[in-house]
């Protein structure tokens, strides 16, 4: 475990400071606050962990990576919950993660997946702020 720098705390918690301010838009504008803002994060986690360990970077998020960069700086997050957050690809519905769902809604404008994320908003938001949290938390 590698503690984060001074410097790479406080960029964490800056990046939390720019909530994109949908919020007034219900349930699909606070998932998509929350979500924007971890996925910043996990960005800037896995970067910082690809930087320490020299791994190729990539612009897309990679859960083992992203899994691997938490376990690197001992924030405490279920890996677990890392896939529902984070996977890729396209999903089934009613199992869509997080990132499926807002790619789904954002890119196509998916009225199924804005159905969805507006009745998993409140597992979902939880989730999210818990990872932005333990993010957080070393910061």
């Amino acid at each position: 475990m590698i503690a984060l720098t001074a410097q790479r705390r406080g960029v964490l918690v800056e990046i939390t400071q720019r909530t994109p301010g949908f919020l007034c838009q219900g349930d699909l504008g606070a998932f998509l606050d929350c979500y924007f803002v971890a996925e910043v994060l996990a960005r800037k986690v896995t970067s910082f962990y690809q930087d320490d360990t020299k791994k190729p970077s990539s612009d897309k998020i990679q859960v083992q990576q992203l899994g691997a960069a938490i376990r690197h700086f001992g924030i405490i997050f279920p890996e677990s919950d890392i896939k529902t957050l984070f996977l890729g690809g396209e999903g089934l519905r009613g199992t869509k993660s997080a990132r499926q769902l807002r790619n789904g809604y954002v890119h196509s404008l998916s009225v199924e997946d804005r159905a969805e994320i507006e009745r998993m908003t409140p597992v979902l938001k939880s989730m999210l702020n818990d990872f932005i949290s333990a993010t957080c938390a070393l910061a």
